[in-house]
């Protein structure tokens, strides 16, 4: 399940640095965690830049709406990812296959698989 994967990702991961709404320093790593013929499933992982390598802290998981027909782990709500990052916890947002083309089974196959941090990258 989203919890049993701690952050030792072995996952290719492009980091990005940028500044929330408050000002401070928030990191951004976007790892594959499956693949899938030629398509990549990823996961977006957003933590303050102040709390990495300071051990466990919360973690926010977003999963995307759209019926399963729609959507993308980009369309985190604004007021959550700075409400969250501001507070010093993590959030993940997943993307998972889409139906029609996917069946039900293998979404949730792909949910089950997504990676879920619970301590600071290092």
């Amino acid at each position: 399940m989203l919890g049993r994967l701690a952050v030792g990702f072995s996952f290719l991961a492009v980091v990005l640095v940028f500044r929330s709404v408050t000002g401070a320093e928030v990191s951004k790593m976007t790892h594959t965690f499956k693949k899938v013929g030629d398509l990549e499933i990823k996961a977006d992982v957003y933590q303050p830049e102040q709390a990495k390598g300071d051990g466990k802290r919360p973690v926010v998981v977003w999963i995307h709406g759209g019926a399963l027909i729609n959507g993308h782990r980009e369309s985190v709500p604004k007021w959550l990812l700075d409400g969250s990052l501001a507070q010093g916890w993590n959030v993940v947002s997943i993307d998972y296959r889409l139906a029609p083309e996917t069946r039900l089974f293998h979404i949730i196959a792909d949910l089950e698989a997504q990676p879920a941090p619970t301590e600071a990258q290092p």
